[in-house]
């Protein structure tokens, strides 16, 4: 695909549409490589990263989405240090896409309530436990026993659930496009931290 692409569009602004272009209307689905990403924060220990699904992009505001739980280790270290990183993978294309940015929060909202509204009761009962994630348990099956697993849930659950739910929005600053060919690699970067996005080739 990047093959086809670079040789019909060569230049950057057309490299830079096509990876937004992508990331908007199809790494949202299922299926595409760039559904699920490495989201990196920073611990008092040093970075910690952990794979996420990518909810929503915005082309226009340059705006990366992800859901968790609000008890999640990653929104307590985005709080104390809103700085994170992206890192998507693309196997069947060798292409790495790296995007930096500064993060917030949706907790309790319109925003988050606006995207809450939109998940399936499956997905809602991801937060549905009574012990925050990372917490030691005895048995593998205690975190999973509170998930409530069925097509109706009530208003009440409904309720107590969307009290966990947090909505991660990353401003992207920087980004960073890896494509690894045989017939010689290609590097691109961006930053939206100009007046107008500065666009540079790259050495790979």
């Amino acid at each position: 695909m990047w093959n086809e692409f670079l040789s019909q569009h060569p230049s950057l602004p057309s490299l830079w549409a096509e990876t937004w272009r992508i990331l908007h209307q199809e790494a949202v689905f299922p299926g595409h490589p760039w559904y699920t990403a490495s989201l990196s924060t920073q611990s008092g220990e040093g970075p910690e990263a952990r794979t996420v699904v990518l909810r929503m992009a915005d082309k226009e505001k340059h705006f990366l989405v992800c859901h968790s739980d609000s008890r999640a280790g990653k929104v307590a270290q985005i709080r104390r240090q809103p700085a994170v990183h992206w890192l998507f993978w693309d196997a069947a294309n060798s292409v790495q896409l790296r995007a930096s940015g500064l993060a917030s929060l949706h907790h309790g909202n319109e925003q988050a309530r606006e995207a809450w509204a939109q998940l399936p009761a499956l997905t809602k009962g991801n937060m549905s436990a009574a012990l925050p994630p990372g917490t030691p348990v005895g048995e593998p099956e205690t975190g999973i026993s509170a998930y409530t697993r069925h097509p109706e849930i009530t208003e009440a659950e409904n309720e107590a659930w969307f009290r966990h739910f947090v909505v991660i929005e990353t401003q992207v600053l920087t980004m960073d496009w890896l494509w690894i060919s045989r017939n010689g690699h290609r590097r691109a970067r961006i930053d939206y931290r100009e007046r107008r996005p500065l666009m540079q080739w790259l050495v790979p």
